[in-house]
């Protein structure tokens, strides 16, 4: 829309630890917490998209991806769709990262595999 300004991101708190020094599970769950409910309140038509890709790119690291816990992966993935959907057609990931969070997401849903022959169940190159 001509006239309105970009908004931006505010959420600035990091989301991923420096190495030996994980972030507490209930510390990032509130931060993952407060950057989701940043993202849905944003609109794809006044959204500043480069305030997001520091954050994308938290995201889709291999700490957060592969957490143990249950929470902070759902947490993950809802920021993660909310992105997709702000950034919507252009996706600040790039192709191996939309794969590798694809991927991460899907196997570990079980619905992904309901639907696929029993042989391939087991297998992510099969379609």
């Amino acid at each position: 829309m001509e006239g309105e300004e970009l908004v931006s991101l505010q959420f600035k708190e990091p989301l991923t630890g420096r190495v030996g020094k994980a972030i507490p599970t209930t510390d990032l769950l509130r931060r993952l917490d407060k950057l989701s409910k940043e993202l849905v309140d944003m609109d794809q038509e006044t959204v500043d998209k480069a305030s997001l890709t520091n954050v994308a790119k938290e995201l889709v690291s291999s700490a957060l991806l592969g957490h143990k816990e249950a929470g902070v992966k759902a947490h993950v993935a809802s920021c993660l769709v909310d992105i997709l959907k702000l950034c919507a057609p252009e996706a600040p990931f790039t192709p191996k990262q939309l794969t590798v969070s694809h991927d991460h997401f899907s196997s570990e849903h079980p619905a992904h595999n309901a639907n696929k022959p029993v042989h391939c169940r087991k297998y992510s190159n099969c379609s």
